[in-house]
């Protein structure tokens, strides 16, 4: 298993875990993205994390070809109480887990939203409802 080395970073303004409301990939699952990536057990990748900074991004390692690749989530604690452990990757779902549980990821970052929804529901579906489509 390899060492996880997790590196200082800048955070980025703005992005940061408490009470965020978001249901963008990298944020909250959203009940429909967790159901759907449990249901595609052959689409699972087997990984660890190798690396981890501090404005959370971390990297993979695929266990099976060694392949490395880099994701984001807002919320580091979360990402760095998996180190060490063996994960399953669903690209497709962006989701990353450990057990039954499944992390949103992303390529890229995008700010949490902190305050609840307000505007039409038509409106607020990325933010706070649909996550974004695959």
């Amino acid at each position: 298993m390899p060492e996880v080395l997790v590196k200082p970073a800048d955070p980025i303004p703005g992005v940061h875990a408490f009470g965020c409301q978001s249901f963008r990939i990298g944020h909250r699952v959203h009940a429909m993205q967790g159901v759907r990536s449990a249901d595609v057990y052959g689409e699972y990748e087997s990984c660890v994390i190798v690396e981890i900074t501090a404005d959370g991004w971390f990297t993979l390692e695929m266990l099976g070809t060694g392949e490395r690749r880099r994701y984001w989530h807002h919320d580091l604690a979360r990402i760095v109480e998996r180190a060490g452990s063996r994960l399953s990757l669903n690209e497709r779902w962006h989701t990353l887990r450990i057990g039954g549980k499944p992390i949103s990821i992303s390529r890229e970052p995008s700010p949490c939203v902190h305050e609840e929804a307000g505007e039409p529901p038509d409106e607020g579906l990325e933010t706070h409802g649909s996550g974004e489509p695959t």
